[in-house]
């Protein structure tokens, strides 16, 4: 796990060695800056040692010809085995990591090595013969990476800090991507909050030369159901399910530093332990849990009791981590890390689980992606189920059941009724089209509510900042409703917050997060399942609960889904007053000239007398000021912090330099 960027243009050594040194945390093990001798262009690295942890792991890595350089974010899940094949055509290596087999095989096998790799990465592959980069993101997106180019030049980063670092552009607020964000609480790809900063896409690499400017090339997309060729074979598509699983697992506790879990309690993670426990003993585990008062105003149950029983079932050594309720410092802190404004408090979750976990597991196991593969998500049920609220008389609908869920408080007393809540959302977009329904129950304002907290008139249709998503929804024509949902999910939700949050928080904590239900291999499995052997009726996640029979306690396996999240509608209401004062104030709103203080206002009110819960939205506005105050107001870039280590053109293993 590492940071990466870097420059091609004027001063790239200077500019390349001032972007790696605020990739730091995401590396505080080794640093180096590789500049050609022949081009303006410099890479560099910010290494945490997990694979060969010698000298030998050094990057930015050169070919023993010179030829080529490569800076290298992630994890090679299979190294060992592409390693062997390799050596077969006659490749010689000299260290034992992963990197130096990702550069064999980019040089063995170019942009078509790609179709080899089973792991997670952003990498560049800079060939100084030619002056081309070849800069690639894993299929799903797992580990983050963007660019900006400008007037001939170009740059690349694991962060977005490190391209403000550059000085290649000054920070500035995307005002089409803000509409997005607004409704989902985060940007889709390859867009960002950062006018003229991108990201690249999962499964897409970018060709980039000064003279030929930039190509992009996607390499990959999710595989196709194939429901005739499952007909009838749920149980041996959960025996095989769980045989990928076991060897995803494997693969990914290849480490040479210790791998321990996060433990919801819920059956992603507790299967994740389970499938580890397998191999090794006396795994670390790590819960996060509410204070007694946040649960009840949350409404939640309390979820230390099933993370416990997973881990007396597996025998780990578990820790359980206690979410304080005084935020007030750790917001600023999170959307400084996310940078790309992701508004999810759930990231103060990871975060305090991956800070606490950094003495005992430097790799951490996650159920992530589970529900968008497996079908975990309300929404899915919901959109169906809307189906049949459809068929009931208009009357009934328009005239009773909500007029009746409207008027409900979503608190009664101190305690949060969060059956209320979900039949507030269900109903708010049941009787739309299926693409809007769906779509609707991922946004938390619609169109004409964009248009008057925005204050503008363009917001009249119902996809306005969603374009990229109804067009994935569309795209996939396999006619399969649980797969065409899941498809938009995998595509765009998945690494557009969970995915992203993830990361950004783990590596504030210099902790790499796996995701083993994410491994190629299963993905390629898993996708190729009708969409009726993942949900049906009220049932979700069948495949993989069924595959868990026999290794998941029923008393987890069964339970209803609890989401990973943190009490955000206890924190709004109590311990982020002062915040929401001040970020949120009517002068505040109209100093800066974007949002309609009067709406802000109502809204805040609505939610502090219990009638409705707009605990994400205020959330996503008073992360939308402080991403202002930290990267528009101010410069965005992190202080100089000394030195860089600097490599000249050499070979694998070279000894680099300080400068």
């Amino acid at each position: 796990m590492c940071g990466i960027a870097g420059f091609y243009g004027a001063e790239a050594t200077n500019r390349a060695a001032r972007m790696t040194r605020t990739l730091a945390h995401r590396g505080p093990d080794d640093e180096g800056v590789w500049a050609s001798s022949t081009h303006p262009l410099a890479l560099g690295n910010r290494r945490l040692k997990i694979i060969d942890l010698s000298s030998g792991g050094h990057q930015p890595m050169v070919s023993e010809d010179r030829r080529y350089a490569l800076t290298f974010n992630g994890e090679i899940y299979n190294y060992i085995e592409l390693r062997a094949t390799l050596e077969r055509a006659g490749h010689r290596f000299r260290t034992t990591s992963d990197t130096e087999v990702l550069l064999c095989a980019l040089m063995e096998w170019g942009a078509g090595a790609l179709e080899r790799l089973n792991g997670m990465y952003a990498f560049a592959l800079w060939d100084d013969r030619t002056g081309k980069a070849l800069v690639a993101r894993d299929r799903l997106g797992i580990k983050p990476l963007y660019y900006a180019e400008r007037q001939g030049e170009f740059c690349f980063a694991s962060e977005i800090k490190a391209i403000l670092a550059s000085s290649l552009l000054r920070p500035e607020i995307n005002r089409a991507a803000l509409k997005s964000y607004l409704r989902l609480l985060w940007v889709p790809e390859p867009g960002t909050l950062f006018a003229g900063i991108h990201k690249v896409e999962p499964g897409t690499y970018l060709l980039w030369s000064e003279r030929e400017g930039l190509k992009r090339v996607r390499y990959w997309d999710l595989p196709r159901p194939e429901p005739e060729a499952w007909e009838g074979a749920e149980a041996r598509a959960s025996e095989e399910l769980l045989e990928r699983l076991q060897g995803a697992a494997d693969r990914q506790m290849r480490s040479d530093v210790p791998v321990g879990v996060f433990l919801s309690g819920g059956l992603d993670s507790t299967g994740i332990l389970g499938l580890a426990a397998r191999r090794k003993s006396q795994l670390h585990s790590y819960f996060v849990g509410y204070e007694k008062q946040d649960r009840i105003e949350e409404g939640a149950i309390d979820e230390a009791r099933y993370a416990q029983l997973a881990a007396n079932r597996f025998g780990s050594v578990h820790q359980e981590i206690t979410l304080n309720s005084d935020v007030t410092s750790l917001l600023p802190k999170m959307v400084r890390h996310l940078e790309d404004p992701v508004a999810d408090p759930a990231a103060i979750n990871c975060f305090l689980i991956c800070e606490a976990a950094r003495p005992t597991s430097t790799v951490l196991l996650s159920g992530t992606g589970a529900d968008e593969l497996f079908g975990g998500y309300r929404k899915y049920v919901s959109t169906r189920l809307a189906d049949e609220y459809q068929r009931l008389p208009a009357f009934i609908r328009g005239g009773l059941i909500e007029p009746v869920f409207d008027h409900l408080p979503v608190v009664v007393g101190r305690t949060g009724l969060r059956f209320i809540r979900f039949g507030k959302r269900f109903l708010r977009h049941a009787n739309l089209p299926v693409v809007e329904r769906f779509l609707g129950y991922s946004t938390y304002f619609d169109a004409p509510e964009l248009g008057e907290l925005l204050d503008i008139e363009d917001a009249s249709d119902p996809l306005v900042g969603l374009q990229d998503l109804a067009e994935a929804w569309h795209r996939r024509d396999t006619g399969d409703l649980v797969d065409k949902m899941m498809y938009v999910d995998l595509k765009y939700y998945l690494p557009g917050l969970n995915l992203a949050y993830m990361d950004k928080a783990s590596m504030a904590a210099s902790v790499e997060v796996r995701v083993p239900l994410l491994d190629d291999d299963v993905v390629d499995f898993a996708s190729r399942l009708p969409g009726s052997m993942k949900v049906q009726g009220m049932k979700t996640k069948i495949v993989l609960r069924d595959a868990f029979e026999d290794l998941v306690p029923d008393s987890i396996r069964k339970r209803a889904k609890a989401p990973f999240a943190a009490p955000a509608r206890s924190w709004v209401r109590r311990s982020l007053a002062p915040l929401l004062e001040s970020c949120l104030n009517v002068e505040t709103l109209r100093s800066r000239g974007l949002l309609n203080p009067r709406f802000v206002q109502r809204m805040v009110r609505e939610h502090q007398s219990g009638m409705d819960d707009h605990s994400l939205r205020i959330w996503a506005l008073l992360t939308l000021e402080l991403w202002q105050r930290e990267f528009v107001d101010g410069s965005g870039a992190e202080p100089d912090m000394g030195s860089a280590t600097i490599q000249t053109p050499d070979i694998v293993g070279h000894e680099p330099v300080r400068s």
